[in-house]
């Protein structure tokens, strides 16, 4: 809906009062009023915002200078020692490798399965 929509359906909704209508179109009118006016203050800032850049931009600056004032807990990774692990498939053979000749290893493999 645009701008001029919800101030027609809010003028309309406000005006019921001036008429001598049943007391339930007169408070169809106030809860059509409420959710007109509840839903425009919404949308309307929200499609204000996604359509400026100066807004977009000032918005992610806040949230950069909010996240910045929050502590950051930075975990450090340690390599892993593959010496130390053992792991084997169902067959008992070893699944790691070293480092180095894991590439010929898994294209050696590969050439055996294609049996080339």
């Amino acid at each position: 809906m645009s701008m001029t929509a919800f101030n027609f359906l809010g003028a309309a909704c406000i005006s019921v009062h001036e008429f001598d209508f049943d007391i339930s179109y007169q408070n169809m009118a106030v809860l059509g009023f409420d959710y007109a006016a509840l839903s425009y203050g919404f949308i309307v800032p929200f499609v204000t915002w996604l359509h400026s850049d100066i807004w977009r931009h000032e918005t992610r600056e806040m949230i950069k200078s909010v996240r910045n004032l929050l502590p950051v807990r930075k975990k450090a990774v340690e390599p892993i020692d593959r010496s130390a692990v053992d792991l084997r498939n169902t067959f008992g053979e070893h699944m790691i490798i070293e480092v180095n000749n894991e590439a010929n290893v898994h294209f050696d493999q590969l050439r055996r399965q294609w049996k080339i």
